[in-house]
Formats: C-alpha cells, sequence, structure tokens
C-alpha cells in the first residue's frame, strides 16, 4: 500500500509544490491526501446508506480520495457533497479518473455498479468542517 498526493489534480487548488511519488505498480492501492481541498472549499463529512461515518478518525473515507484495485480494474464509487446536494459518480476503467473534490466513499466488487443512494438527512451529530 503506498500513499500517494496527486499534485495534477490538487495543486492547481491549493497552491502546494508537493512531488508526487511514484507507486511500485499501478494495481495497488493508491491514497491521495485532498484535506486542505476539502477544507478549503468547505466541503464536510456525511453518511451514504452502506457506509461508514466519513470522519478524520476513518481513513477509508473523506477527507481521503482512496481508489480501489479490484482484478487489475479500477472500480470505485466516488461521492461529495457541497451543502444539501450530493454528486455521486462511479467509473471503471484502467486508468483511474482523478477529481480532487470527490470523496470516495466505498469501492464496489468487480462488476457491481450501485445506484444513486438517496441523499443523506442532515445530521446533527456531525460539526461543519472549518473553511
Amino acid at each position: 500500500m503506498h500513499r500517494v498526493l496527486l499534485s495534477f489534480a490538487i495543486l492547481p487548488l491549493i497552491g502546494g509544490g508537493a512531488e508526487a511519488i511514484d507507486s511500485h505498480s499501478p494495481h495497488d492501492l493508491l491514497y491521495a491526501d485532498a484535506r486542505d481541498v476539502f477544507l478549503h472549499r468547505g466541503y464536510r463529512p456525511f453518511v451514504m446508506p452502506g457506509s461508514d461515518i466519513c470522519d478524520e478518525s476513518n481513513p477509508r473515507c473523506y477527507p481521503e480520495l482512496e481508489f480501489c484495485v479490484h482484478k487489475r480494474r479500477w472500480i470505485c464509487t466516488y461521492a461529495w457533497r457541497y451543502e444539501k446536494t450530493v454528486f455521486h459518480v462511479e467509473t471503471k476503467s484502467d486508468t483511474p479518473i482523478v477529481d480532487s473534490f470527490y470523496c470516495v466513499l466505498n469501492c464496489t466488487e468487480a462488476g457491481g455498479v450501485k445506484p444513486m443512494p438517496e441523499v443523506p438527512e442532515e445530521r446533527e451529530d456531525i460539526e461543519p468542517m472549518a473553511k
């Protein structure tokens, strides 16, 4: 498992100068820490059906981007939230499609396509993240 900062997706937004770290294999699990981007844009953690709460205590969720590899294919469910709108995209490709505003909540099994879940209700126990 390797941690990779996808500077090509994040740096234009946060103005950072970090260098990308190459993975030994394109089929390894790759992680990109997009915390600064999310916080700067005012994004916040949220709950979707079938997923754990997305917060700092759960490294599989917000504030990181996560990519899963199953049978040498990138098969992930991406979702992010701004205000009360949830945007959801599922990709299947040999090359990861990266948008630094996506928060990966869970990865599907090969061939499994999950429908767009219902927009979760506001939760009082989740504090908004600071901008």
